[in-house]
């Protein structure tokens, strides 16, 4: 049997057609209500918070509140009409033979606007018991956006008349002035209102201009006649005798008339300005300081770099005077010397703070004795300290671990720079007392505690918050008693903060200073330990070595091999990294005992000569030490001479005697 076929009636197709009525308007529309004729009463579907702010109340009366909804969207022109359709005395007659009736009017803010009533289902007669009032907008996103923007934005938001002088509330937060109450839907004069606002809460200094401003013909003036698109002010007000900052934003809604304003504490906002532009005033005068710690610095620069210089040609002169004076020669020679080491400090710091600045400064890694450290910084200032009678006391210098791995370069920098100025700024016949110990191990790490004490004329407690500035000099006057870059103190506190470390200060004036720095290092775990007959090691010496001189530069070519022939080597030499290389592979394998490498040449430099011979297939290619020699000197140039292939790094100016330790250390006891 084949099943009956089943024909929709005519109500169940009526109700299809009113669901899908309802899904329509539920997307589409701005809002959907559903009224009952006869009753006069409706109830919310669906409404965005733009029409809800329009309702008079919240009874459920559609004749109020449809009324106040028209009111808040259609111009005047078109306001009658939409009321008339409203109407729900004539709802029957209007859609008799019609499941569906609508209007259009313009809108104040959104443009076109409709108006529609869906019959819902009708009496005995025919005449409907209820209809889905429903209300579309052109541009509903308009409207919504720019209520939702008020109503989170400002405390109290009004929509104005401008033409009749009428307002009312859409939001009300704030401060309720008089003729204002705690209806959000309230219409009020605006004039009146304002007028008692401005008298009871605005600063006395700015109610005329706020007047003046925001007045109604203020207004007038500005979207009426203007054409303005929208008004935006700051005021005072008063509140029990504080001052606060707000802020109102007048937005013309269309050209006939109607805008819609907001007014917020600004307070935030102001606070937050006026540290902005603290901020760039600190920046600004911060910025000045630096370029003027900077000028200063190239002015005491020029003078630091030319005295040792005049010292220098000065002595060269006397000496050419004293031919034959022996003595004379001797001190012009001495003093010549301690004049380009005062040069090499200060272009050394120049070129530190540089690296650091710019974040290039690299800290090595490689294993160290710290008992060397601590001796090539006393030996490098115990000359100093003596010509004026100072004396260095080492209180507590014994450590358990003194084998460590770590930054030995940087490390010695901070030593250094510290006892030099223990030296420097002390007073005749003073005292250093130097303590240097570590913590208890863990984990194959110490931290090493070094602090150094000193009797000198210490600091003022005004200059001891500037002490790591860079430039900084608290005795930048007598600079012939004090000279120095004023960076020492910079790139040790910026050594000491890159290894991981800290550095503190205490200092009386006229009493002394004390330095305490901690900074974490690896112990050596490869080390082994020497006995005292293994540290007493015999004489360095070069003589009768083979070494080969690599360098570019005919001076320097000229020093270096004179010294070494001193000292009883045999020197043959190249003139670039290429020539180093085809010497090299020229002679027989074991010609020579080490290799004296300059770094930057023409044609190949040194790294990649000592590459070269590195992949040499020949049985001394990868044993002969090859020895950086060059003007290169910091951590990071080290590194890559390591990586290159070199077992060690030699800083120029030379010092011959470092540089015959190093050739026998590396080829004398191979």
């Amino acid at each position: 049997m084949t099943e009956p076929t089943t024909t929709a009636t005519e109500d169940e197709l009526r109700e299809e057609g009113l669901h899908r009525a309802y899904t329509a308007i539920a997307q589409i529309y701005l809002s959907m209500h559903r009224v009952d004729v006869a009753r006069g009463t409706y109830e919310t579907i669906k409404a965005t918070d733009a029409i809800r702010r329009f309702e008079a109340d919240r009874s459920g009366n559609f004749a109020v509140n449809s009324e106040s909804i028209i009111r808040g969207l259609a111009e005047e022109e078109s306001y009658q009409n939409a009321m008339e359709f409203l109407d729900l005395s004539t709802i029957a007659d209007r859609m008799a033979g019609s499941d569906h009736i609508s209007t259009q009017f313009t809108g104040k803010v959104a443009g076109n606007c409709k108006l529609h009533f869906i019959k819902e289902d009708t009496d005995a007669a025919g005449k409907p018991l209820h209809v889905i009032f429903a209300v579309e907008v052109a541009d509903a996103d308009k409207l919504s956006q720019v209520f939702d923007v008020l109503a989170r934005n400002f405390q109290n938001v009004f929509w104005i008349d401008l033409v009749g002088g009428m307002a009312k509330v859409l939001k009300l937060d704030g401060y309720i002035t008089k003729g204002l109450d705690r209806n959000d839907h309230q219409y009020f004069p605006y004039p009146t209102v304002l007028n008692n606002y401005i008298d009871d809460r605005v600063h006395p200094d700015e109610r005329e201009a706020l007047c003046d401003a925001i007045g109604i013909e203020g207004l007038r003036e500005a979207f009426l006649e203007q054409g303005k698109p929208e008004l935006v002010g700051n005021y005072r007000i008063l509140v029990d005798g504080e001052v606060h900052n707000f802020q109102y934003n007048y937005f013309k809604m269309d050209d006939e008339g109607f805008v819609v304003c907001g007014f917020q504490n600004i307070d935030a906002i102001i606070e937050e300005t006026l540290a902005k532009e603290r901020e760039l005033i600190e920046a600004r005068d911060e910025a000045d300081r630096a370029n003027n710690a900077k000028t200063e610095f190239l002015l005491r620069m020029s003078h630091d770099i030319r005295t040792p210089l005049n010292g220098i040609v000065g002595m060269l002169d006397i000496a050419d005077r004293f031919p034959d004076d022996p003595a004379r020669q001797a001190d012009c020679r001495e003093k010549i010397r301690e004049s380009s080491k005062v040069l090499l400090e200060l272009i050394n710091e120049v070129l530190d703070m540089n690296k650091l600045e710019s974040g290039e400064i690299v800290l090595e890694h490689v294993p160290f004795d710290l008992t060397d450290v601590a001796r090539d910084v006393y030996y490098a200032l115990a000359k100093q300290a003596e010509e004026r009678d100072i004396s260095i006391v080492q209180v507590d210098c014994a450590v358990p671990h003194a084998r460590l791995v770590g930054s030995p370069t940087h490390l010695k920098s901070v030593i250094m720079n510290i006892m030099s100025n223990a030296v420097k700024y002390n007073k005749d016949h003073g005292k250093i007392s130097i303590t240097c110990t570590e913590t208890e191990a863990a984990d194959g790490m110490v931290e090493l505690v070094f602090i150094c004490s000193d009797t000198g004329i210490g600091m003022s407690r005004e200059f001891q918050e500037h002490i790591f500035d860079p430039f900084a000099q608290e005795q930048a006057s007598p600079r012939t008693r004090y000279p120095g870059t004023g960076l020492g103190m910079s790139i040790t506190k910026s050594i000491v903060d890159k290894m991981g470390g800290t550095i503190e200060f205490s200092s009386a004036q006229g009493e002394g200073t004390t330095f305490t720095v901690r900074v974490p290092l690896e112990i050596d775990k490869s080390a082994c330990a020497a006995s005292a007959a293994d540290e007493a090691s015999e004489q360095a010496s070069i003589d009768k070595m083979t070494l080969l001189l690599v360098e570019d530069n005919d001076l320097n070519l000229e020093i270096a091999q004179f010294l070494l022939e001193e000292e009883g080597a045999k020197v043959e030499v190249a003139r670039d990294g290429q020539e180093a290389v085809d010497v090299f592979t020229a002679n027989e394998p074991g010609h020579f005992d080490a290799i004296l490498m300059d770094i930057m040449m023409p044609v190949m430099d040194g790294y990649d000569a000592a590459r070269a011979i590195r992949a040499l297939a020949r049985e001394d290619a990868a044993s002969v030490p090859i020895i950086a020699m060059t003007a290169n000197a910091f951590a990071e140039d080290k590194l890559r001479a390591r990586e290159a292939g070199m077992d060690e790094h030699v800083a120029k100016p030379l010092d011959i005697d470092l540089l015959v330790q190093t050739i026998d250390r590396l080829a004398g006891r191979k």
